[in-house]
């Protein structure tokens, strides 16, 4: 069994071009497991409540349709972040992208 952990950004993404049955579809059958952790569902959860996006033809609260997919696609499974997971990802960040924490 595989376990995959999706990027932030790929949610969105997931939300405007995957059909719901697909979707389903594929978490049901397929051989992998899709992981979550407290970073990225904080990170979904930083959306301004206020920001609607269009799906299906409707207007929808950005911010509680991606924690719903998110929860939906996870589940239960989630990853917990340690201290040395936080400073390997940080000093990766800086040394690949140049950049900074951002608050």
């Amino acid at each position: 069994m595989k376990r995959i952990i999706i990027d932030t950004n790929v949610y969105k993404f997931i939300l405007k071009s995957i059909e719901k049955q697909l979707l389903e579809f594929t978490l049901k059958n397929q051989n992998f497991v899709f992981y979550g952790n407290s970073v990225i569902r904080k990170e979904l959860r930083d959306i301004p409540r206020f920001k609607i996006g269009l799906l299906e033809g409707k207007k929808r609260n950005l911010r509680n349709t991606l924690l719903s997919l998110y929860d939906f696609i996870v589940g239960k499974h989630h990853y917990e972040i340690n201290r040395q997971m936080e400073e390997l990802a940080d000093n990766d960040f800086k040394k690949e992208l140049g950049g900074g924490k951002f608050d």
